[in-house]
């Protein structure tokens, strides 16, 4: 496992990830069962931190990981929810610390008004009821291909 690759990507600083890495970070649960676990245990053992940005790019690694890595690195991590979950009740914490904007995206307030559902369509389009106006009829049947002759020789 390349620990500085992961290291970086999940830096305690507030720049961003940049996309490749997470890339490469999935291409490492790919090599073997042994990096697979080597990187479940990095990536928990930054979860645990206090920072909370270097919370959320850890499970942004390992959202992306679990999506594009191995079916290993994903059975893994199902055992390891406990900590994933720990970090839901600091979300408040974390609004506190990130800046309004960032905040607003990671997590939109509820809608004002209630979402109501869809009206029904008024009118359905007949060619989907299946109307006798809008179906076609059955195409004539094909006739047999005939064989061509071959053409006479003259003398």
């Amino acid at each position: 496992m390349d620990k500085s690759l992961c290291s970086k990507a999940t830096s305690a600083d507030e720049v961003p990830t940049p996309g490749y890495m997470y890339n490469e970070i999935a291409r490492i649960t790919h090599a073997s069962a042994d990096a697979c676990k080597q990187l479940e245990d990095f990536l928990i053992k930054r979860l645990k931190k206090d920072n909370v940005h270097q919370k959320l790019k850890v499970l942004r690694v390992i959202k992306h990981c679990c999506a594009q890595g191995h079916a290993t690195f994903r059975r893994d991590m199902q055992r390891q929810t406990g900590e994933v979950k720990s970090c839901l009740g600091e979300r408040h914490a974390c609004a506190a610390s990130l800046p309004a904007p960032l905040c607003a995206a990671l997590w939109p307030a509820a809608p004002a008004q209630p979402l109501r559902a869809r009206p029904p369509p008024a009118v359905s389009h007949p060619a989907r009821l299946g109307s006798p106006r809008t179906r076609r009829a059955a195409p004539p049947p094909r006739l047999p291909l005939r064989r061509r002759t071959p053409p006479l020789k003259r003398s």
